[in-house]
Protein backbone atom coordinates (compact mmCIF):
# COMPACT_ATOMS: atom_id res chain seq x y z
CA UNK A 1 0.00 0.00 0.00
CA UNK A 2 1.50 3.09 -1.05
CA UNK A 3 1.19 6.19 1.19
CA UNK A 4 -1.73 7.61 -0.64
CA UNK A 5 -4.15 4.34 0.24
CA UNK A 6 -3.05 2.95 -3.88
CA UNK A 7 -2.80 -0.84 -3.31
CA UNK A 8 -0.92 -3.31 -5.95
CA UNK A 9 0.15 -6.63 -6.62
CA UNK A 10 3.69 -6.79 -7.40
CA UNK A 11 6.24 -9.38 -7.76
CA UNK A 12 9.41 -9.01 -7.07
CA UNK A 13 13.07 -10.96 -7.49
CA UNK A 14 14.93 -10.73 -4.14
CA UNK A 15 17.14 -8.78 -3.26
CA UNK A 16 15.73 -6.25 -4.89
CA UNK A 17 12.17 -4.97 -4.05
CA UNK A 18 11.41 -2.94 -7.26
CA UNK A 19 8.55 -4.61 -8.63
CA UNK A 20 8.95 -6.52 -12.30
CA UNK A 21 5.31 -7.18 -12.32
CA UNK A 22 2.50 -5.14 -10.98
CA UNK A 23 -1.33 -4.45 -10.80
CA UNK A 24 -3.54 -2.45 -8.98
CA UNK A 25 -6.15 -3.98 -6.93
CA UNK A 26 -9.08 -2.92 -5.12
CA UNK A 27 -7.78 -2.44 -1.20
CA UNK A 28 -7.11 -5.14 0.77
CA UNK A 29 -9.30 -7.69 -0.09
CA UNK A 30 -7.57 -9.87 -2.36
CA UNK A 31 -4.46 -9.50 -3.80
CA UNK A 32 -1.31 -12.79 -3.58
CA UNK A 33 -1.51 -15.70 -5.63
CA UNK A 34 0.23 -18.95 -6.48
CA UNK A 35 2.94 -20.24 -8.32
CA UNK A 36 1.69 -22.81 -10.42
CA UNK A 37 4.76 -24.10 -11.37
CA UNK A 38 8.43 -22.67 -12.06
CA UNK A 39 7.37 -20.40 -14.80
CA UNK A 40 3.45 -19.79 -14.63
CA UNK A 41 2.15 -17.54 -11.80
CA UNK A 42 -1.46 -16.79 -10.97
CA UNK A 43 -2.56 -13.35 -9.82
CA UNK A 44 -5.90 -12.92 -7.16
CA UNK A 45 -7.60 -9.97 -8.51
CA UNK A 46 -10.58 -11.08 -7.47
CA UNK A 47 -12.36 -13.08 -10.61
CA UNK A 48 -15.35 -14.58 -10.36
CA UNK A 49 -16.39 -12.27 -6.94
CA UNK A 50 -17.90 -9.47 -8.25
CA UNK A 51 -14.78 -7.28 -7.73
CA UNK A 52 -12.73 -8.40 -10.21
CA UNK A 53 -9.70 -5.36 -10.32
CA UNK A 54 -8.49 -5.70 -14.00
CA UNK A 55 -6.90 -6.98 -16.95
CA UNK A 56 -4.27 -9.71 -16.04
CA UNK A 57 -1.45 -7.94 -18.39
CA UNK A 58 1.14 -6.32 -15.66
CA UNK A 59 0.91 -2.68 -15.35
CA UNK A 60 4.27 -0.93 -15.75
CA UNK A 61 6.29 -4.24 -16.41
CA UNK A 62 10.19 -2.71 -14.92
CA UNK A 63 11.71 -5.50 -16.42
CA UNK A 64 10.38 -7.88 -18.54
CA UNK A 65 10.28 -11.83 -18.16
CA UNK A 66 9.25 -13.34 -21.34
CA UNK A 67 10.00 -16.44 -19.39
CA UNK A 68 7.08 -15.96 -16.80
CA UNK A 69 3.62 -16.43 -18.08
CA UNK A 70 1.10 -14.52 -15.86
CA UNK A 71 -2.66 -16.13 -15.38
CA UNK A 72 -5.72 -14.67 -13.59
CA UNK A 73 -6.03 -16.85 -10.45
CA UNK A 74 -9.65 -18.59 -10.33
CA UNK A 75 -10.78 -20.57 -7.52
CA UNK A 76 -13.08 -23.20 -5.95
CA UNK A 77 -12.47 -21.64 -2.65
CA UNK A 78 -13.41 -18.06 -2.90
CA UNK A 79 -11.23 -15.24 -3.93
CA UNK A 80 -9.85 -14.00 -1.14
CA UNK A 81 -7.10 -15.44 1.59
CA UNK A 82 -8.38 -18.74 1.22
CA UNK A 83 -8.40 -18.86 -2.19
CA UNK A 84 -4.84 -18.07 -2.07
CA UNK A 85 -3.57 -20.72 0.63
CA UNK A 86 -6.02 -23.71 -0.09
CA UNK A 87 -4.60 -23.82 -3.80
CA UNK A 88 -1.05 -23.59 -2.28
CA UNK A 89 -2.02 -26.46 0.46
CA UNK A 90 -3.21 -28.23 -2.68
CA UNK A 91 -0.16 -27.41 -4.87
CA UNK A 92 2.46 -28.73 -2.15
CA UNK A 93 0.38 -32.21 -1.58
CA UNK A 94 -2.38 -31.61 1.40
CA UNK A 95 -5.60 -33.45 -0.07
CA UNK A 96 -8.64 -31.83 0.93
CA UNK A 97 -10.36 -34.71 3.44
CA UNK A 98 -14.43 -33.80 3.14
CA UNK A 99 -16.67 -30.75 3.60
CA UNK A 100 -15.51 -27.38 5.47
CA UNK A 101 -18.15 -26.88 8.12
CA UNK A 102 -19.50 -23.77 8.70
CA UNK A 103 -18.40 -20.44 10.70
CA UNK A 104 -20.26 -19.56 14.00
CA UNK A 105 -20.24 -15.64 15.43
CA UNK A 106 -19.28 -15.23 18.74
CA UNK A 107 -20.77 -12.83 21.30
CA UNK A 108 -18.70 -9.90 22.26
CA UNK A 109 -17.51 -6.46 20.93
CA UNK A 110 -14.49 -7.86 19.17
CA UNK A 111 -14.88 -9.84 15.85
CA UNK A 112 -14.78 -13.60 16.51
CA UNK A 113 -15.70 -16.33 14.44
CA UNK A 114 -15.21 -19.88 15.59
CA UNK A 115 -15.69 -22.58 12.44
CA UNK A 116 -17.19 -25.58 13.13
CA UNK A 117 -17.21 -28.82 11.72
CA UNK A 118 -14.02 -28.65 9.25
CA UNK A 119 -12.93 -32.17 7.65
CA UNK A 120 -9.59 -30.99 7.33
CA UNK A 121 -6.62 -31.45 4.97
CA UNK A 122 -3.97 -34.30 4.89
CA UNK A 123 -0.23 -34.33 4.04
CA UNK A 124 0.90 -37.58 3.59
CA UNK A 125 4.83 -38.27 2.94
CA UNK A 126 7.57 -41.07 2.18
CA UNK A 127 8.60 -41.21 5.78
CA UNK A 128 6.72 -38.92 8.06
CA UNK A 129 3.88 -40.09 9.88
CA UNK A 130 0.09 -38.08 8.46
CA UNK A 131 -0.34 -34.90 9.04
CA UNK A 132 -3.79 -33.32 9.50
CA UNK A 133 -4.74 -29.53 9.63
CA UNK A 134 -8.08 -27.96 10.18
CA UNK A 135 -9.30 -24.53 10.39
CA UNK A 136 -10.65 -23.42 13.67
CA UNK A 137 -11.81 -19.87 12.97
CA UNK A 138 -11.06 -16.00 13.15
CA UNK A 139 -9.89 -14.25 16.23
CA UNK A 140 -9.38 -10.61 16.58
CA UNK A 141 -5.52 -10.14 17.00
CA UNK A 142 -4.53 -13.17 15.89
CA UNK A 143 -6.68 -13.63 12.67
CA UNK A 144 -7.44 -16.92 11.07
CA UNK A 145 -6.13 -19.61 13.16
CA UNK A 146 -5.48 -23.47 12.20
CA UNK A 147 -4.71 -26.59 14.33
CA UNK A 148 -1.83 -29.21 13.12
CA UNK A 149 -1.90 -32.65 14.32
CA UNK A 150 -0.40 -35.92 14.18
CA UNK A 151 -2.79 -38.07 15.58
CA UNK A 152 -0.22 -41.23 16.12
CA UNK A 153 1.71 -38.43 18.01
CA UNK A 154 -0.13 -35.78 19.50
CA UNK A 155 2.90 -34.24 21.60
CA UNK A 156 4.35 -33.27 18.96
CA UNK A 157 2.52 -30.79 17.41
CA UNK A 158 0.64 -29.03 20.14
CA UNK A 159 -1.91 -26.07 20.00
CA UNK A 160 0.05 -22.96 20.52
CA UNK A 161 2.22 -24.41 16.86
CA UNK A 162 1.08 -21.58 14.15
CA UNK A 163 2.52 -23.34 10.93
CA UNK A 164 3.76 -27.08 9.80
CA UNK A 165 5.14 -28.06 6.40
CA UNK A 166 7.35 -30.64 5.11
CA UNK A 167 10.22 -29.41 3.68
CA UNK A 168 11.96 -31.07 0.29
CA UNK A 169 14.22 -33.68 1.77
CA UNK A 170 10.89 -34.70 3.99
CA UNK A 171 11.41 -33.10 7.29
CA UNK A 172 8.85 -31.49 9.09
CA UNK A 173 9.24 -27.98 9.90
CA UNK A 174 7.24 -26.10 12.29
CA UNK A 175 6.54 -22.37 13.65
CA UNK A 176 6.07 -22.64 17.40
CA UNK A 177 6.75 -19.71 19.59
CA UNK A 178 8.96 -17.54 17.71
CA UNK A 179 11.12 -20.72 17.38
CA UNK A 180 11.49 -22.74 13.74
CA UNK A 181 12.02 -26.70 14.45
CA UNK A 182 12.84 -29.32 11.86
CA UNK A 183 11.68 -33.07 12.79
CA UNK A 184 12.92 -35.79 10.75
CA UNK A 185 11.06 -39.02 11.46
CA UNK A 186 13.20 -40.35 13.95
CA UNK A 187 12.98 -36.92 16.00
CA UNK A 188 8.99 -37.19 15.93
CA UNK A 189 9.51 -40.90 17.52
CA UNK A 190 11.72 -39.36 20.16
CA UNK A 191 9.66 -36.76 20.54
CA UNK A 192 12.38 -34.15 20.75
CA UNK A 193 13.40 -31.63 17.51
CA UNK A 194 16.92 -32.07 16.57
CA UNK A 195 16.85 -28.34 15.40
CA UNK A 196 15.75 -25.88 16.52
CA UNK A 197 16.29 -21.78 16.70
CA UNK A 198 14.62 -19.03 19.35
CA UNK A 199 14.25 -16.09 16.50
CA UNK A 200 12.45 -14.28 19.26
CA UNK A 201 15.37 -13.10 20.77
CA UNK A 202 16.40 -11.05 17.74
CA UNK A 203 15.38 -7.39 17.55
CA UNK A 204 15.22 -5.09 14.47
CA UNK A 205 18.07 -3.02 13.95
Amino acid sequence: MGNKGQTWNGVCEPPRLTCLAQWTTMGSWFGGGVWRDRRTLAVNLGAGTGFHCGPIKPEHPIDARPDITFTEMTTRFGGEDEGVLYERLERDGWHRQGPFGKDVRLSGNQYRVAHEGDSGWLRQSKSLPDIRLYYRGYFSGKERSFEFTIPEHPDVLTPEVEWATIDNCNNLLVARKGCIERWSSEDIQLGVPAHSIDLSRFSPP
